[in-house]
């Protein structure tokens, strides 16, 4: 009863004010979707009950929306996760793990290019959008340019 009459007080933002608030976090992932290992169905080639995972089923998907619960945490607390900051990109797919390192990497230049350009987003987001208010870098900077 307590807790639940603190969180409709007035002191409850204050209380619970994260202290990355207002600050920018953005995801970039990145996946085989399965490569080579899966079977013709959609279910791993190595699992051995093949009745108690119904692909259909499956709850992501994207690769994007296995983060999504770590997104929404994040702005339940107050730190902004821009829609166009959280991406996922599918690298090496089909091709068995033996043959998806570095050097295949460096010739498929399309997950290259969007990591490169996801990036650039984060940094054009971050530079327009300037010092977070109540941060001790933003007020250094008010300071400063008092002076």
């Amino acid at each position: 009863m307590k807790a639940q009459a603190l969180e409709k007080s007035p002191l409850w933002h204050e209380l619970t004010a994260n202290h990355l608030e207002g600050r920018t976090a953005a995801f970039f992932s990145y996946g085989n979707e399965g490569a080579n290992e899966l079977d013709e169905a959609g279910r791993p080639k190595i699992l051995r009950h093949k009745e108690w995972f119904d692909p259909e089923q499956e709850q992501h998907e994207s690769g994007r929306q296995a983060y999504a619960p770590l997104v929404w945490q994040c702005r339940y607390s107050g730190v902004e996760v821009p829609d166009g900051l959280w991406r996922h990109e599918v690298i090496g797919h089909g091709r068995a793990y033996a043959d998806d390192q570095r050097e295949q990497l460096l010739e498929d230049a399309g997950p290259l290019a969007a990591f490169d350009a996801w990036v650039a987003a984060f940094a054009d987001h971050v530079r327009a959008k300037g010092l977070v208010p109540g941060t001790e870098e933003a007020a250094r900077s008010a300071v400063s340019t008092t002076n």
